[in-house]
């Protein structure tokens, strides 16, 4: 077992989810690059299956880098997202 084996892995993500405003039009408002993104329509195959669907919204999100600590703690992942967007909405 690796030394990281009883640590805790955390992150945390902010997500629009719209069926209007679309990743693009977010991108632009707030100048920042989404860390994820898809827009309504877009086909996706499930992971488990082959079936392919169509996603029902559009998503912008960004998330906070990967934290591996001995302490469960999502101050600094607060913090983050915070810093990111403060004055952009």
């Amino acid at each position: 077992m690796g030394e990281d084996y009883f640590k805790n892995r955390s992150h945390c993500e902010f997500a629009i989810i719209s069926d209007e405003v679309t990743p693009e039009i977010i991108s632009k408002d707030f100048n920042i690059t989404p860390t994820r993104f898809f827009n309504k329509g877009d086909l996706v195959t499930s992971k488990h299956s082959p079936i392919v669907g169509q996603k029902p919204h559009n998503l912008w999100a960004i998330r906070s880098p990967d934290i591996i600590s001995e302490k469960e703690n999502i101050v600094s992942h607060i913090n983050f997202l915070r810093i990111t967007l403060e004055g952009k909405m």
